[in-house]
């Protein structure tokens, strides 16, 4: 049987397999098929085995793959991710970068502009004539004070302005005197040269005392030297004084005071008169016309004077400037009723003595 060899047929019940070779090869084969078949010869179970495996071997293929797929798909996110995160801290970067530049950059045009502005204030300080080597201290204030007469816990009010623009008259006024021969009158008949500054008690108003100072505009002293010679740095107060278009010392000593951060208020005296005097040169309006007309040419002059001043910060002026009467501030004191002629009307009086904190 060792020799025995040829062809051999077994039918497993789905159709028959064929084996050729040797006897021995023959039989070894047919029982492998016969045992995969469970010794009953079936060929479907092999097949469904064998496409099971190969399924599975396929699904294990393609899960591999997707599980590959995904791998990639998931390191690709991270990547993403990590270079939006570095886009993201490179923009923040850039953006912190852009900050600190532009704020260096404020912080040097600051600086451009404080040392702009403090060659600006130190040049218009000398054209007032103040000296850098002079500064006031607490003792000349008080030395001052003993010197002006400044009566203590009251209001002092230096009363300054130009030669005959009315200073004596308003002290006076505030005071309700309106008669040459009362023995408290402030004189106003001195010349400049001759005058003192002299204080005045307000016993019309209590706490108030009026210091009536000699008028500037000579030129033997600068702003500074005016200001320095007359001690306007002992009161509490200045009120400048004045009846036409503000003088370029008027503006100096408005100036020395926002320097010394000294409180100074503005009045236009003689308002009746330009009043008047407007309506004599506008023959076909009325009074209430020409005070209107005179309020606004007097607010547009001092708009445009206080932009003149805007160059400087530490020096710049923002002030109204009072129209005030005569007559006016007497009506209020004396608590009388409005004159008869309409030129006497009170303009801003009202509002100076709220500023002034005067009952009135």
């Amino acid at each position: 049987m060792a020799g025995w060899g040829g062809r051999a047929n077994i039918n497993t019940g789905s159709g028959r397999i064929q084996f050729e070779g040797s006897a021995a090869a023959i039989l070894g084969a047919a029982a492998l098929v016969l045992q995969a078949v469970g010794g009953n010869g079936n060929t479907d179970e092999i097949r469904r085995r064998r496409a099971a495996e190969i399924e599975a071997a396929e699904f294990k293929e393609k899960f591999k793959e997707q599980q590959k797929q995904a791998e990639e798909a998931t390191k690709r996110a991270e990547e993403a991710e990590q270079s939006e995160k570095e886009q993201r801290a490179a923009k923040e970067d850039a953006h912190q970068r852009a900050a600190e530049a532009a704020e260096a950059q404020e912080q040097e045009v600051m600086k451009r502009e404080e040392a702009e502005q403090r060659f600006m204030k130190e040049k218009r300080l000398r054209e007032l004539g103040v000296e850098p080597t002079r500064k006031i201290t607490e003792e000349d204030i008080r030395n001052a004070r003993l010197a002006v007469g400044y009566v203590e816990s009251c209001t002092n009010v230096g009363v300054v302005g130009r030669q005959n623009e009315g200073k004596s008259t308003l002290v006076n006024c505030f005071r309700g005197i309106d008669d040459d021969r009362d023995v408290r009158n402030a004189k106003v008949t001195e010349s400049e040269t001759t005058r003192v500054a002299k204080a005045y008690v307000d016993e019309e108003h209590s706490g108030m005392v009026w210091h009536d100072i000699p008028g500037g505009g000579t030129e033997r002293f600068s702003a500074w030297g005016y200001y320095y010679k007359q001690k306007l740095y002992a009161y509490d107060k200045i009120l400048l004084v004045h009846s036409a278009t503000l003088s370029e010392l008027d503006i100096s000593i408005m100036q020395l005071c926002a320097y010394m951060r000294q409180e100074c208020i503005v009045v236009r005296t003689k308002a009746d008169i330009h009043i008047q005097n407007c309506h004599r040169r506008q023959k076909h309006t009325s009074v209430d016309a020409a005070r209107k007309n005179y309020i606004r040419q007097v607010r547009e002059e001092t708009r445009k004077k206080t932009t003149q001043t805007q160059e400087v910060k530490a020096l710049r002026l923002d002030f109204i400037d009072y129209i005030i009467s005569e007559m006016g501030i007497l009506q209020l004191v004396k608590k009388t009723g409005p004159p008869s002629e309409e030129y006497e009307h009170i303009v801003d009086e009202e509002e100076l003595f709220r500023k002034l904190k005067l009952s009135g």
